[in-house]
């Protein structure tokens, strides 16, 4: 790849990768004004979705959120009473966590209105261009999840 090539490149993503942290930062900002972390509002959103209930160890692998945090995380909505750790069906080492019924009216409340803004700004661009931003993020990140876990490239 030619200097001017890769420094064009380089460019694009710098651009890219503030964009996405961009995004993110608004989403944190949200929820701190709400007097939640983000990752509180992602651990919401998964317990909601997931009305079984959810291994901690799990939760933390799917939000990508470190299990130590993670750990604290659920004592924090434990304590408030929005969620309750079970017995697993099988497992009797394992716990899952579910959402409390005071849990779910919460998360359903507080996540509406967090997705009500994403959708409206979402909603400003038309279906194709949906689509198209879905699909090129979703190539690009399933590039970069193999270029960063393949041992060979690592040095």
């Amino acid at each position: 790849m030619a200097k001017a090539d890769r420094k064009e490149i380089n460019l694009r993503l710098l651009d890219l990768n503030y964009l996405m942290g961009k995004r993110d930062f608004l989403c944190q900002t949200w929820c701190q004004k709400t007097g939640r972390s983000y990752s509180v509002y992602q651990v919401l959103d998964k317990l909601l979705r997931e009305s079984g209930g959810v291994a901690p160890s799990e939760l933390a692998d799917d939000l990508f959120i470190p299990r130590q945090t993670m750990t604290g995380i659920l004592d924090g909505l434990e304590n408030l009473g929005f969620v309750v750790r079970c017995q697993h069906a099988t497992d009797r080492r394992k716990k899952i966590i579910k959402l409390s019924e005071e849990g779910k009216v919460y998360a359903e409340e507080t996540l509406s209105a967090m997705r009500e803004r994403e959708i409206r700004a979402y909603k400003r661009l038309t279906e194709d261009e949906q689509k198209i931003l879905n699909s090129l993020l979703s190539r690009y990140v399933s590039s970069l999840e193999k270029e960063m876990t393949d041992r060979k490239q690592i040095k």
